[in-house]
């Protein structure tokens, strides 16, 4: 602040500057607290409100790409391929008769997937309602910047 060739600066001046900086810091400190508080009401926005909001679409990431789904799902094709034989030999569209057991084998297949589904979220500890939403709020790029894609888009868009 002052060089050593200058004079020493008048007290007065230097305990002004002291009320000065006291201020700033002050100033500062009050920026820092409202930032916080401006931080955490944004947290608690974007979890609906609820301090203890916890993501559930990333384990869930992790579930279905995970051996133990994979494996139910393909046993479960494994075993009913062969009904799908014929169809998967026809060359165009109008050759394929869509016969009542493929929607009865597609009916199946989703209760499988769905029982996994239920039991993966019991175990989260998380209901299929809140799971929705947060696959809807992720789709509709919900608590992200403007112009911003949500972090788990690419996965509930798929």
């Amino acid at each position: 602040m002052y060089r050593a060739e200058e004079k020493e600066a008048p007290r007065e001046a230097v305990v002004a500057e002291g009320k000065e900086a006291s201020a700033a810091e002050a100033d500062t400190d009050q920026i820092t607290s409202a930032s916080a508080e401006e931080k955490e009401a944004s947290d608690e926005e974007v979890a609906g409100g609820d301090r203890d909001w916890t993501d559930h679409i990333e384990p869930a990431i992790k579930f279905f790409d995970g051996k133990d789904l994979n494996t139910v799902l393909d046993d479960f094709v494994q075993e009913h391929k062969h009904a799908f034989a014929e169809a998967a030999e026809a060359k165009t569209d109008e050759e394929v008769e869509h016969r009542l057991e493929y929607t009865d084998l597609h009916v199946r297949y989703l209760r499988i997937f769905e029982g996994e589904l239920d039991e993966f979220l019991r175990g989260q500890g998380c209901s299929s309602a809140e799971f929705f939403q947060q696959c809807q709020d992720a789709i509709e790029d919900n608590y992200t910047a403007l112009f911003e894609e949500h972090h788990h888009h690419w996965f509930v868009d798929a």
